[in-house]
């Protein structure tokens, strides 16, 4: 059965040079620091799919953490369901006698492809890996280090105490000569091999080793905004979550809106009802179903009827004729010697129903002690003089004595009435004037203050300033907050 390997280490140990010589293929070899492969690729024949991998600890701009992100990325894309099965994991190493820590990031690396397999116990991933250093000498001591580091590794993740003698990774020395020159014939010295030896070396070291399963798993952080396999994820994290308000400056009106009345105030009667029809009772006598002609006698009566003079071709709608009272009020205004107070729609309550309803406007004119009361009916204009029309509520006479009730003279409602305008009482400026005062409004709670100093609404990281598990990470000294979606 075709046997997956797994070739990792740093750079300049041999990798590639294994490529070439298990899947007899044509590969250009590491010189020095500098790595052949650039990034994880796969060799295959009948007997192996070898992947090769970009060398830890080289010399270029790629950290170790991208290198093993290219080789997990490998994974995922050729498994199945989520799985990729490895059945060996070549790991080149420099002989060392000490724990270096070159070799413990390595050893992790290895670790962390079956963090989210359950099927495989962290110990017996270390059953499938043999170590291979470029070397000649069978001392044990010298893969003390790479040995050392995998035992803690795998001590570390599976937070359990591993037994140092039952802890047995496979050591394979080797120093490969005549690679492109013919072989030899006689014997080489220990742990030398010919380019037509390593092959048959390598598969009866790993006959016996049995498939790893690398699961792949659907996640998410809940500090920055990584998602899918945690091993992919960037190494950068949030740090601490703090509450903040997401602000904008806003402008607004402290004050609300009130009606005011934008005319002066001026002094007026409120004709009394009862007088006005018993005035018309006595005008229409026996006819109530006809005004009768115009009655006006004195000179200022006369003008008060000149400055208030209608059109003879009055419009017959009643809004017209509504309209044409408030300009007569206008004209009236600018008599010099009158004191116009007031213009009243009101209909007679002396007329029949019929002839009532012929009225399309009434109005009392009053100047200089005269009152004339005027009625439009169907376009003509009547005009009654009288001096005997009392207030209803100081009794006086209209136009003879003193007025009694405060009016704004633009809207002619009484002033204690609501105002025939509206403004914001802050800046006295109308509704459609933009705010007067500025404030701080998060646009999340829309919670609003001059200066917002409650507790905020948004989380937040306290280094970047960059919403918490919205953003990426900022800090790669902080882990992530992994969980598991399915």
């Amino acid at each position: 059965m075709k046997k997956t390997i797994l070739a990792i280490g740093s750079t300049g140990l041999g990798k590639t040079t294994m490529a070439r010589l298990l899947c007899e293929v044509d590969v250009e070899d590491s010189s020095g620091t500098k790595s052949a492969t650039k990034e994880a690729i796969i060799y295959e024949t009948n007997e192996f799919l070898f992947i090769d991998t970009c060398g830890f600890d080289d010399s270029s701009d790629t950290t170790d953490e991208e290198v093993f992100h290219d080789i997990m990325r490998l994974f995922q894309r050729y498994g199945k369901n989520n799985i990729f099965n490895i059945d060996v994991i070549l790991w080149f190493c420099c002989e060392s006698v000490r724990e270096m820590a070159h070799l413990r990031r390595e050893a992790r690396f290895i670790q962390r492809l079956i963090e989210y397999t359950d099927e495989c116990r962290p110990i017996d991933l270390w059953k499938n890996v043999l170590i291979i250093t470029k070397g000649t000498f069978p001392s044990h001591e010298l893969i003390d280090g790479p040995t050392s580091a995998a035992k803690n590794a795998c001590q570390a993740f599976s937070s359990m105490q591993i037994n140092e003698e039952s802890f047995i990774v496979k050591h394979f020395p080797c120093w490969i000569c005549d690679i492109k020159r013919p072989s030899k014939d006689g014997p080489l010295p220990d742990n030398y091999y010919r380019q037509d030896e390593i092959k048959s070396k390598i598969q009866h070291l790993i006959s016996n080793f049995s498939p790893i399963l690398v699961h792949f798993r659907n996640s998410e952080c809940q500090k920055c905004n990584a998602t899918g396999d945690p091993r992919l994820f960037i190494t950068k994290c949030h740090t601490t979550l703090i509450f903040n308000h997401s602000i904008e400056i806003e402008y607004f009106h402290p004050e609300q809106i009130v009606h005011f009345h934008s005319g002066s105030k001026f002094l007026d009667h409120e004709p009394d009802e009862n007088s006005i029809k018993k005035f018309f009772e006595e005008i229409l006598g026996s006819n109530p179903t006809k005004l009768p002609a115009s009655q006006v006698s004195s000179e200022t009566a006369k003008e008060i009827i000149e400055s208030y003079e209608f059109s003879n071709q009055i419009e017959a709608t009643s809004e017209s004729q509504l309209s044409r009272v408030s300009l007569l009020s206008l004209k009236v205004a600018t008599v010099a010697y009158k004191a116009i107070r007031l213009v009243v729609p009101m209909v007679p309550l002396a007329l029949s129903r019929a002839a009532a309803g012929t009225i399309t406007s009434a109005a009392i004119l009053s100047a200089a002690s005269t009152s004339v009361i005027a009625i439009c009916v169907g376009g003509v204009v009547f005009y009654y003089e009288t001096k005997n029309i009392p207030c209803k509520l100081c009794k006086k006479l209209i136009g003879v004595e003193k007025e009694c009730i405060k009016k704004c003279d633009n809207c002619k409602k009484k002033w204690e009435e609501p105002g025939c305008e509206t403004q914001y009482d802050c800046c006295k400026q109308k509704e459609e004037a933009p705010g007067c005062q500025a404030r701080e409004k998060c646009i999340m709670c829309s919670e609003a203050a001059i200066k917002l100093n409650s507790q905020g609404c948004t989380p937040f990281c306290a280094k970047c300033k960059e919403k918490w598990k919205k953003t990426p990470g900022c800090d790669p000294s902080f882990n992530h907050y992994v969980v598991i979606i399915n």
